[in-house]
């Protein structure tokens, strides 16, 4: 589903940084949906289920294997990160499960050993150049300036990268700020990963080569979906 912000005194919608990143296909995950599909269906044997009601349950209004699966890593993943947002705002944390508290706990272990100044968290940002915007996990300080961002995801993807570089150059076209380069900070965050550390990947800071890449799915989201960017008047 493609994302939007608006902006007082602006009438022109900005697209999400993750909803035009979102735009080149994923070919590598046919199979492991495929394997998503075939683990239901033995989940469901093994619960006792009849071919007939597996037949029921797998009716298209119902979801897929890997969509079960999906939604469960990004209901833990939204969980922590709103706890991870709350902390660094020094608000009450929200309710959490076990599981939750488990990754939130390997979060906090992370950030305290590193010695940041934060300088602000879920920032939004925009690109008026190109008609972009995003809400930036967090903008910290110590010998640099850089943006972060949280992934709990099962692992990492290119786009990680160009989403890092587009929020550096709003930031930048912002004249606020002027990032290092940015962090990308994995937490693993489903059952069987508890006791897999934080890890991360260090970003570039953005220069006009390296936004040329961001700006190439940008141009291919607006051709597919029909989108021009309309110049302010």
């Amino acid at each position: 589903m493609s994302r939007y912000y608006d902006f007082p005194g602006d009438e022109r919608q900005y697209v999400s940084v993750t909803t035009f990143l979102d735009v080149a296909s994923k070919p590598f995950l046919i199979p492991w949906a495929a394997k998503m599909e075939r683990e239901l269906i033995r989940l469901l044997l093994d619960q006792g289920k009849t071919i007939e009601e597996i037949k029921a349950y797998l009716e298209p209004k119902q979801p897929y294997g890997f969509q079960l699966y999906t939604e469960s890593r990004a209901d833990i993943g939204a969980t922590v990160h709103k706890a991870i947002d709350m902390k660094l705002k020094g608000l009450k944390l929200p309710r959490m499960t076990k599981v939750e508290k488990q990754v939130y706990n390997k979060w906090l272990t992370w950030w305290e050993a590193q010695g940041y100044e934060l300088l602000g968290a879920e920032k939004v940002v925009k690109n008026e150049e190109l008609g972009y915007a995003g809400t930036l996990d967090a903008f910290v300080k110590r010998e640099a300036f850089l943006v972060i961002d949280w992934k709990t995801g099962k692992g990492h993807y290119p786009e990680h990268i160009l989403q890092n570089y587009a929020y550096q150059r709003a930031l930048v076209l912002e004249g606020e700020w002027t990032p290092s380069g940015g962090l990308l900070v994995y937490i693993p965050s489903q059952p069987d990963e508890v006791d897999k550390p934080v890890y991360t990947r260090a970003v570039p800071q953005v220069t006009p080569e390296l936004m040329k890449k961001v700006e190439a799915y940008l141009d291919l989201w607006r051709i597919v979906n029909n989108k021009p960017w309309r110049v302010a008047a």
